[in-house]
């Protein structure tokens, strides 16, 4: 029910697709795209997309997250055949 500080998000793109890339941030809802810990990086090729590194853009490596606030990802783009799995590194916020 407390704040979380978000340190990684890393995915791991087991089947790479296409021409399409990932956002991924916190959010409102569970519906809301946001990428304000990956912005639009390539899932073209089997790989990690580590937050702290490959950020992009908008993307600031690390984020604090509310317990109203979600964690989402978007694919733009083809995806085609795309898997991947996302891991999560948070620290709780002493309250």
């Amino acid at each position: 029910g407390g704040t979380i500080i978000v340190t990684k998000l890393d995915i791991y793109i087991s089947t790479g697709s296409g021409t399409a890339t990932i956002d991924a941030g916190v959010a409102a809802n569970a519906t809301t795209s946001n990428d304000t810990l990956i912005d639009g990086q390539s899932t073209a090729a089997a790989s990690v997309i580590n937050s702290a590194v490959h950020h992009g853009t908008n993307g600031v490596g690390a984020v604090a997250v509310t317990s109203s606030q979600y964690i989402t990802g978007s694919i733009s783009g083809t995806i085609g055949s795309f898997e991947g799995t996302a891991f999560i590194t948070y620290y709780p916020v002493s309250p």
